[in-house]
């Protein structure tokens, strides 16, 4: 997979410091990553409930349909790639604590 250069004066562009944008930018691809992480989990547990015959397994005992699931969540987008195109295009709102914990 090779690398996408990031062009850092669009991020600059975004936020008002180089640092708030990275965080946010890092902050938003966790949360993304965790929404996969449970998507994935539940398909692969309705797969799981599933009664499957002995058949279905391959000779080295791999559910074939776990593979398929896997390798479609392998093809999406990053969570990396998906924040920053989020943050460039203005969809994430970031904000200090202590702006929260005045109001």
């Amino acid at each position: 997979m090779a690398v996408k250069p990031i062009n850092l004066e669009e991020l600059e562009a975004a936020s008002s410091s180089l640092y708030e944008a990275i965080v946010a930018m890092g902050k938003r691809s966790r949360q993304l990553n965790e929404e996969l992480k449970i998507q994935y989990n539940q398909r692969i547990e309705q797969l799981a409930a599933q009664p499957t015959g002995d058949s279905e397994e391959g000779e080295d005992g791999v559910n074939p349909d776990q593979v398929r699931i896997s390798v479609e969540f392998e093809k999406l987008p990053k969570p990396t790639e998906l924040s920053i195109a989020e943050f460039l295009r203005g969809d994430i709102e970031f904000r200090y604590k202590e702006e929260d914990e005045e109001e």
